[in-house]
């Protein structure tokens, strides 16, 4: 008689909707600077203040899929830039989230 024996699967590490975020929003801000774009112009385009928009490239707030595929065409990145190294680990949120704020002009 043959012994069958039961494994459990491995579950898959799933990001956490926080991780994604965070992710998504420093790949944002990643190509934002290499493109040498503001917040402010890319936060009208969308339709937010640059308040929200900030708020999405830190990973806080949530992004629309309209508002992100809008980014992508006037980042010139396909939709998939934004998840790209996200499977193999966290190290762009924990990265971007040490950098210093982008800095702002002073109010007279």
């Amino acid at each position: 008689m043959a012994v069958v024996r039961l494994v459990q699967p491995v579950k898959a590490q799933v990001p956490s909707t926080a991780e994604i975020d965070a992710h998504v929003g420093a790949r944002l801000r990643s190509r934002r600077l290499l493109l040498n774009r503001s917040q402010e112009s890319l936060a009208q385009m969308i339709g937010v203040s640059v308040r929200r928009f900030e708020r999405y490239e830190t990973g806080v707030a949530t992004m629309p899929a309209s508002q992100l595929w809008a980014l992508a065409q006037a980042l010139g990145a396909p939709l998939g830039y934004f998840y790209e190294g996200l499977e193999e680990g966290r190290a762009v949120a924990s990265q971007a989230a040490s950098t210093d704020p982008e800095p702002r002009p002073s109010k007279k």
